[in-house]
């Protein structure tokens, strides 16, 4: 994960998160970023090169309050999970 880091404080109400993802047997990826507070989806990425930086601004987040997230990327074999960002 690139951001913003675990723990992060004063933070934009439209953060920016951004993901890499690296693959050995595939060429792309299905990237997709939640909201860990619901494990609703924020926003779907189909066919993402790997190592490539992925980004997605979170809007609409109001002050004084802690969210969290996580990305899943996706490929023919299965899924992985990222830890969970707050």
């Amino acid at each position: 994960m690139l951001g913003p880091l675990d723990g992060a404080i004063n933070q934009p109400l439209n953060p920016f998160l951004q993901a890499k993802f690296t693959d050995d047997n595939y060429n792309t990826l299905d990237v997709i970023f939640y909201d860990a507070s619901d494990n609703s989806i924020l926003y779907t990425f189909d066919d993402v090169a790997v190592d490539t930086v992925v980004e997605y601004q979170w809007n609409g987040l109001v002050s004084d309050t802690v969210y969290s997230w996580y990305v899943k990327s996706i490929n023919n074999e299965g899924s992985r999970k990222s830890d969970i960002y707050s």
